[in-house]
């Protein structure tokens, strides 16, 4: 089997691209999230903006109030967990 160098490199070469596009995944992922998120707070600060128009003022002010505590909590609690690829490392046994 003469080519078969050239079968090894090229199986390797299609295992890492294969590898590199598998790693990607998570990343697009929480990108296609985020994106996600922008939009939905945009309609509920357009949505604040018509109640305001029609002078429910309070409810847009409490509506706004609530989106923003969730956007900051999701901040907060969302950057405990940003790496998508972290694995918790495993607990080191104590020296004795």
């Amino acid at each position: 089997m003469p080519d078969l160098p050239e079968r090894v490199v090229r199986m390797a070469e299609l295992e890492q691209a294969h590898r590199h596009r598998v790693d990607l995944e998570p990343y697009k992922l929480a990108r296609t999230g985020q994106w996600l998120a922008f939009a939905v707070v945009i309609v509920v600060f357009a949505f604040c903006g018509f109640l305001v128009l029609n002078d429910e003022v309070v409810t847009a002010g409490i509506i706004a109030a609530l989106d923003l505590v969730g956007l900051a909590t999701i901040f907060i609690v969302g950057t405990r967990g940003s790496d998508p690829k972290a694995e918790d490392p495993e607990p080191s046994e104590p020296d004795e």
